[in-house]
């Protein structure tokens, strides 16, 4: 498994004092072409703070793994492995780490 890591502020226009709940998820579509597989979509990060307040972003992605480096076509694939936070006034870094496995 490969990993590729992604950093992202969200701008929550300095409101931000309690943070509820975040999650990551991704939506992907594959693509085969001449020289590989092609990972297209996005990383969805959604979350709630202050009293309710809800928030949506997307970190867009496009990855291609090239047939040499590809163990099992049907193997590749693109997930969120893990990701981290820092609350800086009122708005939010994250970092999301994704794991390619199959190559």
């Amino acid at each position: 498994m490969q990993r590729i890591y992604f950093e992202k502020w969200i701008d929550l226009n300095h409101e931000l004092t309690e943070l509820l709940s975040l999650s990551v998820d991704e939506s992907i579509n594959y693509k085969i072409e001449s020289v590989g597989v092609r990972a297209i979509g996005s990383l969805i990060v959604k979350g709630e703070y202050n009293d309710g307040k809800k928030f949506h972003d997307d970190v867009d992605m496009d990855v291609l793994a090239t047939f040499d480096k590809i163990v099992d076509q049907r193997d590749f694939n693109i997930k969120v492995e893990d990701f981290d936070y820092h609350i800086k006034d009122g708005n939010i870094q994250i970092k999301i780490e994704v794991g390619i496995h199959g190559v």
